[in-house]
């Protein structure tokens, strides 16, 4: 549905994007920096961006899957664990 692309000099050094059907749900799936620009808050304004199209498009829900150790990253963004909607088939 929509993506976005951190570049520095001229390299992807972030991404991420958002799957779903864009009126009642969205997935913000593969949220990724560079090592080398973790912790300058490049990924909370990709986040940011991300949330703002989805704002825009008037979508209902926007979920994520975070692993324990950025869930207060993603806290701190606005989203709040709901451990009864998104399931995992390893």
């Amino acid at each position: 549905m929509f993506s976005v692309v951190a570049r520095h000099r001229g390299e992807a050094v972030g991404m991420a994007r958002i799957v779903g059907d864009k009126v009642l749900y969205l997935l913000i799936v593969d949220v990724a920096v560079h090592p080398d620009h973790q912790g300058r808050g490049l990924g909370r304004r990709m986040i940011d961006e991300l949330t703002r199209w989805t704002s825009a498009n008037g979508t209902r829900s926007t979920m994520l899957v975070a692993g324990p150790d950025v869930v207060p990253f993603y806290e701190a963004l606005g989203f709040r664990p709901d451990p009864g909607r998104l399931m995992k088939r390893p």
